[in-house]
C-alpha cells in the first residue's frame, strides 16, 4: 500500500512539475512578446479597458487593470502585464498575468456566467513603487470556432 502511495504521488509530482514548466514557457513567451512588440495602443475597439491606482499605506501604489465590454465573444483570454517597460531578463518578480497560469476566461458581451468561465470582465493588479509609471498590456484570444488567434498590445501611463 504505501509503495503503491508513493508510485502516485511520484506521478502527480511529476505532473505538476511538467505542467509548471509549460506555464512558465507561456509566460516567458507573452513577456518576450511585449518586449518585441513596437506598437501599442492606448484603447480598443474590441473591449473596454479601464485603468485605476491609489497609494497604499507604505507609500508604494496599487494598480488595477479591468478588460470587459467585449465587442464579441472572446475565448480563451489571456494577459499579461509589463511594468515600467521592464524587459523578461531584467524583472524581479512575476507579473500580474491571467489564463497563463490559471484558468482561461471568455469574455462574451451581455453573458455573464461565472460558473462556467464567462466573467462579467477580467481584472489584473498589481504594485508599483513610484509614481509616475507605465502598463504595457497583451490581451490574446481565440475566436468561436478557435481557429483565429488575435493579439492586442495596449500601453498605459498613470499620469
Amino acid at each position: 500500500m504505501k509503495k503503491l502511495l508513493l508510485i502516485m504521488l511520484t506521478l502527480l509530482i511529476g505532473c505538476s512539475s511538467t505542467k509548471n514548466e509549460i506555464d512558465l514557457t507561456a509566460y516567458k513567451e507573452y513577456y518576450q512578446a511585449i518586449d518585441n512588440n513596437s506598437f501599442f495602443r492606448d484603447s480598443s475597439s474590441n473591449f473596454s479597458i479601464g485603468f485605476e491606482y491609489t497609494m497604499v499605506e507604505d507609500g508604494t501604489y496599487r494598480y488595477y487593470i479591468i478588460i470587459d465590454n467585449p465587442s464579441f465573444a472572446m475565448y480563451d483570454c489571456a494577459v499579461l502585464i509589463r511594468e515600467n517597460g521592464i524587459t523578461y531578463e531584467n524583472q524581479n518578480k512575476m507579473m500580474p498575468s491571467s489564463g497563463i497560469f490559471d484558468t482561461k476566461y471568455s469574455l462574451i458581451p451581455n453573458q455573464v456566467d461565472t460558473a462556467n468561465g464567462y466573467p462579467k470582465g477580467i481584472i489584473l493588479g498589481g504594485e508599483v513603487e513610484e509614481i509616475p509609471f507605465s502598463i504595457d498590456v497583451l490581451v490574446e484570444w481565440w475566436d468561436s470556432t478557435q481557429s483565429t488567434n488575435t493579439r492586442e498590445f495596449l500601453h498605459i501611463e498613470s499620469n
